[in-house]
């Protein structure tokens, strides 16, 4: 009786094709862990976007600090994946942590924006490398630096990434 089993060359092209296989699900995580770091960062915006929107309503400007909205320090608001949150010019801007190799030290902006005529004085905000509605002036700085495939897609715009 013989004895059946693989030969080597069966066992090689089956470990090539796991192989292959594991680099392609490795990739789709990083990117899906990529993603949640971004998520994480636009929820703990969203009380300071309130804020932001509730001094301009009251003042009739934008605050240029977290000391003036009586927020803590930007490197005090934080998490795993954010290091700093910043407020300038009204303006929020976020730093990611270096836990993240593809947003390490990155910044995403989000930005206030008002229509041009005033009416409503309603704040919208602007993502990252979105652009603002027709009709529509937008205050602070971008300093976005995150890549775009990393953005949400609503921050990713449809202009290019300035250099």
């Amino acid at each position: 009786m013989k004895a059946r089993g693989f030969t080597l060359i069966e066992l090689m092209v089956v470990t090539a094709i796991v192989g292959i296989l594991t680099a392609i699900a490795v990739a789709a995580y990083q990117r899906y862990v990529t993603r949640a770091y971004v998520v994480e960062a636009l929820t703990i915006t969203g009380g300071i976007k309130t804020r932001v929107e509730d001094y301009f309503s009251y003042f009739g400007e934008f605050p240029e600090s977290n000391a003036v909205l009586e927020l803590p320090a930007p490197a005090e608001i934080n998490s795993e994946g954010v290091s700093a949150v910043a407020v300038a010019e009204g303006a929020i801007h976020v730093e990611f942590a270096s836990v993240n190799a593809a947003l390490g030290e990155r910044i995403l902006s989000l930005r206030p924006s008002l229509r041009d005529d005033n009416a409503g004085a309603t704040v919208a905000w602007v993502c990252g490398f979105s652009n603002p509605l027709d009709g529509m002036t937008v205050f602070g700085t971008n300093l976005t630096s995150v890549d775009l495939q990393n953005l949400p897609a609503s921050c990713q715009g449809l202009a290019a990434k300035p250099e």
